[in-house]
């Protein structure tokens, strides 16, 4: 299982000085968007959520000529169609009349209710969502997203700097600064230096950041600004020395009065009639044939097998997911809105020197009996079949 980590907008980023998509509207919503992907995506990734991906991506698309310009429609896809979650925003004309502020309350809005919408399907808890939506509108009332590194001592001792940045322009991109105080006294206000440009993510913060420096009395940050920007800027800063200070980012509130609300609908491919679906498993580093492949085949059998005995259950998909991680090998069984999901559990290391076919059929019986105790379902005897196809190889 993954744990996510990330949740954001696609286009994700672009040139500073063009547009980020052709549509007014969808550049100026992603760019607007930049700094709430971060304040909220900070919250969620707290939660430690899991589920089949680290990272879900809104996908922001012009809305159609004909439809409502009033709203934004979100489509939401329960299926897991590639290495990350997915959703899309149809983004009206009129969203590029908004201010910069409105346009990231919209963002706010199209970011919670994608994650939100997921999450029965993925088992996340609806009330710590809450709370994690309540806490990025508290920390940032502006959608000001900041972040600081450690403080870093003089070498005279004195003084103390770290690396200061924001995401908080509409142009979608961060701005970076250093900011310095006398040693160990967290009251004192701190000096700051000039800004600098800097880039869209905090993981390009913290890249500027591990350059800081003091050179004698002056600290010193390389700043790696946007796309384009043809060298990296160095930001100085000595605190003794008087000279211009950048003054911190002033939130203010939001007028949200003219932002579009958010439709959403939900795609998925959740049969119609009791099915159980072996969607595969991985990574396969360092896992033996031997044991893959008898495992792939018994659960393949599983769907055919298995139907009748899944339909007296009450959810009509049964998930079948195998996981090679380090954890503890293991059979986990979650039950959530619309289905069940099952998954083989299993370190890479246990699949090798041992009876490859013998422990597959042994974790495949071992998860239809936890799936039957967990649904109230009669013990199932499965005719696993003699493995026909050629051994994969180890790896695979």
């Amino acid at each position: 299982m993954a744990v996510v980590r990330t949740v954001l907008f696609y286009p994700y980023s672009g040139w500073r000085d063009r547009p980020w998509h052709e549509s007014p509207a969808v550049d100026l919503l992603a760019r607007s968007g930049r700094r709430v992907s971060e304040v909220y995506g900070r919250e969620v990734t707290a939660l430690g959520l899991q589920g089949p991906s680290s990272e879900v991506r809104v996908f922001l698309s012009p809305a159609a000529a004909d439809s409502d310009a009033g709203v934004v429609l979100i489509t939401v896809h329960q299926d897991l169609g590639g290495s990350f979650e997915t959703a899309h925003a149809e983004i009206p004309p009129s969203v590029a009349d908004l201010d910069d502020l409105q346009r990231a309350a919209l963002a706010f809005r199209i970011l919670r209710a994608a994650v939100e919408t997921l999450a029965p399907e993925r088992g996340w808890s609806a009330g710590a969502l809450s709370r994690a939506a309540a806490a990025a509108q508290e920390s940032a009332p502006a959608w000001v997203f900041d972040w600081q590194s450690p403080w870093k001592s003089a070498p005279s001792r004195r003084w103390e700097a770290r690396g200061a940045f924001h995401l908080v322009d509409a142009d979608g991109f961060g701005q970076a600064w250093i900011e310095a105080r006398p040693r160990r006294d967290e009251d004192a206000e701190p000096v700051r230096s000039d800004v600098a440009p800097s880039f869209v993510s905090h993981e390009g913060f913290k890249r500027s950041a591990r350059t800081l420096r003091w050179d004698g009395s002056v600290a010193t940050m390389t700043s790696f600004g946007h796309l384009g920007l043809t060298e990296p800027t160095e930001v100085r800063l000595d605190p003794t020395s008087p000279g211009p200070r950048a003054s911190a980012p002033v939130p203010v509130a939001v007028d949200e009065s003219a932002v579009p609300p958010v439709v959403v609908t939900v795609k998925g491919n959740v049969p119609e009639e009791p099915t159980i679906r072996f969607t595969g498993g991985g990574p396969m580093n360092g896992v033996a044939g031997a044991y893959s492949t008898p495992l792939f085949s018994y659960l393949n059998s599983l769907e055919e097998q298995g139907r009748d005995w899944w339909a007296g259950a009450d959810r009509l998909l049964l998930q079948v997911d195998v996981y090679f991680t380090d954890e503890r090998p293991g059979i986990s069984v979650r039950r959530l809105a619309h289905m069940v999901t099952a998954t083989v559990r299993r370190a890479a290391p246990t699949t090798r020197g041992v009876d490859g076919e013998a422990l597959a059929r042994a974790d495949v019986e071992a998860l239809v009996a936890k799936v039957a105790d967990r649904m109230g379902l009669p013990p199932l005897t499965l005719d696993l079949p003699d493995v026909q196809e050629p051994l994969r190889p180890d790896g695979w």
